[in-house]
């Protein structure tokens, strides 16, 4: 009996493990379509990463960033009047969402590749909640998760 339970853990673990963006290259699911480089710091942008935002401008143009810690280093520089929306990625469905409808869990055992500050969106507390039981973290709304990303950036030496 304490084999097939281990052996059931295990199967479950080696799952989680294969739908997490921490993966090595050999085993890492797919990004999707590269977008850009991150306006802000470089990095690879690309459409299914978990920390991708969207900056969408005024004038409907769009900026992608790696993840929230660089898109407050463009909304800090250059006012949030400039821009229209900004959205990010659900976790479970991949769809875009304003960051104001989306809650976000933090410190859980699930790290997203790309983007320095690892916090993920969901579009309901529901479904945050429902991560937050099987990987753990906890469950904030975006403001505070702005804030907690503008003193990592800070903290990490980016202007």
């Amino acid at each position: 009996m304490k084999q097939f339970i281990f052996a059931l853990l295990f199967l479950w673990g080696s799952i989680s493990l294969a739908f997490s963006q921490e993966l090595p290259d050999t085993l890492k699911p797919d990004l999707g379509k590269f977008l850009d480089k991150c306006a802000v710091c470089g990095a690879p942008v690309y459409e299914d990463m978990l920390t991708r935002v969207d900056l969408i401008g005024k004038d409907k143009s769009q900026t992608y960033v790696c993840g929230l810690d660089c898109a407050t280093v463009l909304i800090d520089k250059e006012g949030k009047d400039k821009f229209r929306d900004i959205w990010v990625l659900d976790y479970y469905s991949g769809k875009q969402w304003s960051i104001v409808n989306v809650f976000y869990v933090l410190g859980s055992n699930v790290k997203p590749a790309g983007g320095r500050f690892p916090a993920i969106a969901f579009d309901t507390s529901y479904r945050a909640e429902y991560f937050m039981l099987q990987h753990g973290g906890e469950v904030y709304k975006p403001s505070f998760v702005m804030n907690l990303a503008r003193d990592f950036r800070k903290l990490s030496g980016k202007k």
